[in-house]
């Protein structure tokens, strides 16, 4: 069955450790191609999940103020 051609591997969390598991166990089935294609996935993923942390931290950082009504009246017939 093609679905039992296949297994799942946990990585690691760390992004130097992952590669390093990525060269050990696919060096023996795959081409170099292949192995760098998944290395570049990973990268980008990674990426990914740096900017999406900075993100989610930077907004955290912003703290929302409640105005009466007639002060957003004057800063909205300010801007205008």
């Amino acid at each position: 069955m093609p679905k039992n051609w296949w297994e799942r591997v946990k990585f690691p969390r760390n992004y130097g450790k992952t590669l390093e598991t990525i060269d050990s166990i696919w060096q023996l089935y795959w081409p170099k191609l292949l192995q760098h294609k998944e290395k570049n996935r990973l990268t980008k993923m990674t990426q990914l999940r740096m900017r999406k942390l900075a993100l989610r931290t930077r907004e955290k950082q912003w703290s929302w103020i409640r105005l009466p009504i007639h002060f957003s009246v004057l800063i909205s017939w300010s801007v205008s």
